[in-house]
């Protein structure tokens, strides 16, 4: 179709000169529906600035996975967790870099201009089987740290009620009725109302906080960031003076007989993924780099602080983490009530954060329209959390989610991507596609697609130049974009490793593989041996 299209049109008398090539170069990087420019209200703007930025990474890296360092420090040394954080901590962030420079390699995505989330990139730059299963693991991913966070935060509610008097819910099985614990009760399991199905105030009370902020946008979710963020850092402070008040007494081995370390500490860092949502809403003039990097050290330094402090105050029993720890009766009441807050502020503002990934992700992809991505990403997290709320069931099932799908998919499949990204044009098949569509604003996804925007395109600026010129009334479209553009007017292609031999970047791929080849064969090991009642070393 495009052969076929006469340039320049055929002129008449009266006529204005065609337009130059320059201008029919802009005419092609013209945005329209459907592309990686426009993705309608359910997508969100560029407007996440630094401090933003800051919070939302900072967020999604610490999280819960504090509360179980100091036992780590405790049962398997001071060496070994130490170098585990700061290595997978590193490691993290330059997958995270690999993801950024493969996002580059979209055609109109050359300085983050577009939108291109994690699961597009697999499916942009992998083969389709692989895709597949990528997306499945991805979608698997969020919905079990949404439902650990729906069931973590809302038990800790529900426990903080009966410490301070009463804990009410609706059992729905195997006793329907209205019921009330109170606190001269004093239950095992995770949940206080043991193994039934119950719908508790603590439930509800996070599913009236999280839902409406899920069906927002990325961007208008900083604001609750920064609030958390506010949080996590008193609670963590409030936590230190404690640790100081306790005495840094308690023995911190450098070397322990357990290896538990190694699947406490690799857990933590799954928030690779989320990292191109966060690309594709910050602002122009937000460094990928600097953000990058310093979110990640300061991530490492809240890892070594509150693992290594808490670990000498206390003396972990039984694998409890310092959230057990510190909520245990004796405890002086301000750390108790510090630590009741702790999971809202680390567990409840992510909810909504994975859900609007979701629902990025089911977009992009054509799985499904705005509405029913709203119902999947958003409501159906909260159905399935109902069925595991009670009893402790959810840390099975937890387990195997992390183990299956925390290893491929923030650290071997950015791997992935980065290799495939970076050498296009060689002999892949995607390559040679991707450079012929190099000259359009926009991500084709087949031939038909692409026949079509270039002769709507040309159409388009034949008609304006005719009508009103290319420099007059040109159309709002065109505009917006060029205007959109000069935000980036200036910037380099973003690089992961700038001036690395490709000799060392192979070695460091290599080595980011077979370490996490390693600690997940390993998790999945000692998972199946604490099943069988034989816990490993």
């Amino acid at each position: 179709l495009v052969s076929s299209v006469h340039w320049p049109p055929q002129q008449g008398p009266g006529d204005m000169a065609p337009p130059s090539e320059s201008q029919r170069s802009d005419a092609l990087r013209i945005p329209r529906q459907g592309t990686i420019f426009e993705g309608g209200d359910d997508l969100g703007s560029k407007t996440i600035k630094t401090l933003g930025s800051y919070v939302l990474l900072i967020n999604n890296i610490t999280g819960p996975g504090l509360a179980v360092l100091p036992l780590a420090y405790q049962e398997s040394g001071f060496i070994v967790t130490t170098t585990l954080v700061v290595v997978l901590g590193i490691m993290s962030a330059q997958c995270c870099c690999f993801l950024a420079e493969a996002m580059t390699k979209i055609p109109g995505n050359e300085f983050f201009q577009g939108r291109v989330e994690f699961t597009y990139l697999a499916k942009r730059f992998l083969p389709y089987r692989a895709y597949v299963v990528i997306f499945a693991l991805f979608i698997l991913s969020l919905v079990t740290q949404n439902i650990s966070s729906i069931v973590e935060s809302g038990q800790t509610i529900d426990k903080a009620l009966l410490h301070t008097g009463n804990a009410c819910a609706l059992e729905i099985y195997p006793n329907p009725g209205f019921k009330c614990l109170h606190h001269d009760d004093n239950p095992d399991d995770d949940s206080v109302f043991g193994e039934s199905y119950v719908i508790t105030v603590g439930y509800m009370t996070i599913l009236l906080i999280s839902i409406p902020l899920g069906y927002l946008n990325l961007d208008d979710n900083i604001w609750v960031q920064i609030i958390s963020f506010i949080g996590l850092a008193v609670i963590c402070a409030l936590w230190c003076i404690h640790f100081g008040m306790e005495g840094l007494d308690e023995p911190v081995p450098a070397v322990a007989g357990s290896s538990a370390a190694f699947g406490y500490v690799f857990f933590n860092y799954s928030f690779v993924i989320t990292v191109p949502s966060w690309i594709n809403e910050k602002h122009p003039s937000v460094s990928v780099h600097s953000i990058l990097w310093i979110t990640t050290v300061i991530g490492i330094f809240f890892f070594l602080i509150i693992g290594l402090l808490g670990a000498m105050a206390h003396h972990y029993k039984d694998g409890a983490d310092l959230l057990a720890k510190l909520t245990e009766d004796g405890t002086a009441e301000w750390v108790r009530i510090a630590t009741f807050f702790f999971p809202l502020f680390s567990l409840v503002t992510s909810i909504p954060v994975f859900s609007i990934i979701m629902r990025y992700n089911l977009i992009e992809n054509h799985i499904c329209s705005g509405p029913m991505a709203n119902f999947w990403s958003v409501l159906f997290p909260w159905l399935l959390s109902l069925l595991v709320y009670g009893g402790n069931s959810i840390n099975v099932i937890l387990d195997w989610a992390g183990i299956v799908t925390v290893g491929p998919l923030n650290f071997i499949v950015p791997v992935w991507l980065y290799h495939v990204a970076t050498n296009l044009g060689r002999s892949s098949e995607t390559g040679e596609m991707d450079a012929k569509y190099a000259q359009l604003g926009t991500v084709p996804e087949d031939t038909k697609e692409h026949d079509l925007h270039s002769v709507n395109a040309i159409a388009e600026l034949s008609s304006s130049s005719h009508n009103a010129g290319i420099h007059g009334a040109a159309g709002g479209r065109r505009r917006s974009s060029t205007r959109s553009l000069e935000a980036y007017a200036g910037q380099e292609a973003y690089k992961a490793l700038p001036g690395w031999r490709s000799s060392s970047v192979f070695c460091l791929c290599l080595t980011t593989v077979f370490i996490t080849v390693a600690l997940t064969l390993y998790s999945t090991i000692s998972e199946i041996a604490k099943e069988a009642g034989k816990p490993l070393m």
